[in-house]
């Protein structure tokens, strides 16, 4: 049975190390070629490391949270091959000058970003997270309360994003306040504090304002006195056209009571009401 190292690939001119975040496989797990076997993350994205061949895992050299050098040996895969221990050869190890120059560049960053996030009681921030975090200038307080959604609640990229991303709208959504105004010009609050009211001008009104007022009141007036004799007129119609219906519909009756030679006629002119 041959022996297979997993190593750690280059990832980037700029990228020298990885954090190991999760492992995917266990010890005696069969693993396929191009199957993912760990998760790891850097300053700058956060990816898996997959197989290059087919076999069963049989060794872990590093635990969760470990920084892992690039090209360093992760895991021992055993393959069904039978040319004994196999080394991977697809990338070229690092010159020293450029290892070195490299780890310069990542201590400097260390003590510029990582220096104000830390990793807190059982929450574990990945380079990446806490790259963002300090580009972002998020607190440790702030990262603390931040709620992840990873493995054992951890902090992902897009849970910081998120936050990052409603951060920024609660902050174009609050007014700014006055105050700041006023700071920035005290010589100009100062006097419109102490400069005394103006009184207002009082609203003149001439005399045509007030006939033209009067008018249309008296105007108001009349067309409702008006409506009321109309409404009265149409009553004494309609009761004078009554009383005659009436006046005729007893013709027949008083017909013997009346002179031959004068006929009937009613007491009261019907048609001047009319």
């Amino acid at each position: 049975m041959a022996k297979f190292e997993l190593k750690l690939p280059k990832m980037g001119e700029s990228v020298a190390e990885a954090t190991l975040t999760n492992w995917l496989k266990e010890v005696g797990d069969t693993i396929e070629a191009d199957e993912a076997v760990l998760e790891i993350a850097t300053d700058k994205v956060d990816s898996e490391v997959p197989s290059e061949v087919d076999g069963i895992l049989v060794e872990k050299l590093f635990n969760v949270d470990d920084v892992v050098q690039v090209g360093q040996t992760i895991a021992i895969i055993e393959t069904a091959g039978s040319n004994g221990t196999e080394k991977t050869t697809a990338e070229s190890a690092p010159s020293p000058e450029i290892v070195k120059e490299v780890e310069k560049q990542v201590e400097t960053a260390k003590e510029t970003t990582q220096a104000k996030i830390e990793n807190t009681g059982d929450r574990f921030y990945s380079p990446l997270v806490k790259n963002i975090a300090a580009a972002e200038n998020i607190s440790q307080e702030e990262l603390d309360g931040i709620s992840g959604t990873g493995k054992d609640g951890r902090v992902t990229k897009n849970d910081i994003l998120a936050y990052v991303e409603n951060r920024a709208t609660s902050k174009t959504e609050t007014p700014q306040p006055q105050t700041v105004v006023e700071a920035k010009n005290p010589q100009t609050a100062k006097a419109q504090a102490t400069e005394p009211a103006k009184p207002k001008a009082p609203v003149s009104v001439s005399g045509e304002d007030e006939i033209n007022a009067l008018l249309l009141n008296n105007a108001t007036q009349l067309s409702q006195q008006l409506l009321r004799l109309a409404q009265q007129r149409q009553a004494v119609h309609h009761l004078c056209c009554a009383m005659e219906k009436v006046h005729r519909s007893m013709q027949p009756f008083m017909q013997p009571f009346m002179q031959p030679s004068q006929p009937h006629q009613p007491p009261y002119p019907l048609h001047r009401f009319i």
